[in-house]
């Protein structure tokens, strides 16, 4: 298995759930997970799992759009924040505890799933299971013919110190559309440590990535026209692309091989969400191992995914429309219910609900066209 998240938070599951103990754990992974390249955020209730490694969380966030400015209700829901580096240092410190885990610093060149083995650049391996983060190798054909929607969440996020007192530590901004860039679907991000640093984040939702000068351009002008920054110091940078799809990964999975991560649709089609997903495959992946049914047996729920196929093709062919989508789904859902529908925990009544605040002749030719 890979060492980013997915591959990470299922070795720690391994080894916490007494039933492996007599298995050997190869971490396969070509990068030295030593540096702060990400932060993963999401929403839920309650304590959770992670809450020792979070560095920022906020009760309270916005939604604002040119239709109008909303304040999340969020009814119990706590949006939290990780930091890369964090829970690498954590996972990787806790599983060198184990005798059975071996991390192996190499590149996996290929899989052989017919008689399970793994070859790097210097070596060869045998195994039992195989649990895969590299993208299949259709994915970019798949995209390419029109199989499959794709759309890039890409942005560009400075970290900035402010002389002033700019910022509401107990409220996180969602989607901020007043600084989009014309005809697509963009939006500022906003997480604020203290009342003067803030990540400021210039997302965009678009089908191709086109762009490179406009993510510094509208964030200068957003913290200088709406927050009314004059003097800051950027004190870090992210830079990043999340796939966004209805690729079918499920389909190339078999009895003792499964895709995982980003390789194996972990990422939220319709959101670009992974961190608490991943965490809820994992403990689906366990279940079924202990119960000897198929590693992928209720990880993918083909009614959701269905609502991410349409979400995604109405996105890829009406881009300039986002903002109004988004404002429908915020304006006329209870919060808590749209978070509830995107982790995939609601029933077929909620999610009618939550598809008929969003009906337009977009989503009709989206649904048939599917």
């Amino acid at each position: 298995m890979g060492g980013g998240l997915a591959g990470l938070q299922l070795a720690h599951a391994f080894c916490t759930d007494g039933s492996f103990s007599s298995k050997s754990i190869a971490i396969i992974e070509p990068r030295e997970l030593n540096t702060n390249d990400k932060r993963w955020s999401y929403w839920e209730k309650g304590i959770g799992k992670w809450d020792h490694l979070v560095s920022s969380k906020w009760p309270c966030g916005r939604f604002v759009s040119q239709y109008g400015d909303l304040k999340l209700k969020m009814g119990g829901y706590i949006y939290k924040s990780v930091q890369s580096i964090d829970f690498y240092n954590h996972l990787t410190d806790f599983l060198k505890d184990f005798p059975n885990v071996k991390f192996i610093n190499d590149k996996v060149t290929e899989v052989n799933t017919d008689i399970y083995t793994i070859d790097t650049d210097s070596s060869s391996f045998k195994a039992d299971y195989i649990f895969d983060s590299r993208p299949s190798s259709q994915f970019g054909r798949s995209v390419a013919s029109g199989t499959s929607n794709l759309i890039h969440q890409h942005f560009k996020g400075w970290v900035i110190k402010t002389e002033a007192a700019v910022f509401n530590t107990d409220e996180f901004t969602m989607m901020d559309f007043t600084a989009k860039f014309k005809d697509t679907c963009s939006f500022i991000y906003i997480l604020p440590y203290s009342k003067n640093e803030a990540l400021i984040e210039m997302t965009f939702f678009t089908p191709k990535i086109n762009f490179d000068g406009e993510y510094d351009e509208l964030l200068k002008m957003y913290i200088s026209k709406t927050l009314k920054v004059d003097f800051f110091e950027i004190i870090e940078v992210e830079k990043g692309d999340i796939p966004m799809t209805d690729f079918p990964f499920q389909n190339y999975n078999k009895e003792h091989y499964l895709k995982i991560g980003t390789g194996g649709g972990w990422v939220k089609g319709s959101t670009g969400y992974s961190f608490k997903r991943a965490e809820k495959f994992v403990e689906q992946i366990i279940r079924n191992l202990k119960q000897g049914r198929p590693l992928d047996s209720n990880l993918y729920k083909s009614r959701f995914m269905w609502y991410d196929k349409i979400f995604l093709r109405v996105l890829k062919n009406y881009n300039h429309l986002g903002e109004k989508v988004f404002f429908k789904l915020y304006s006329r859902n209870p919060h808590t219910l749209i978070f509830k529908f995107l982790d995939e925990e609601t029933n077929p009544g909620e999610e009618l609900k939550i598809l008929g605040s969003l009906f337009s002749l977009q989503f009709i030719k989206s649904i048939f066209k599917n």
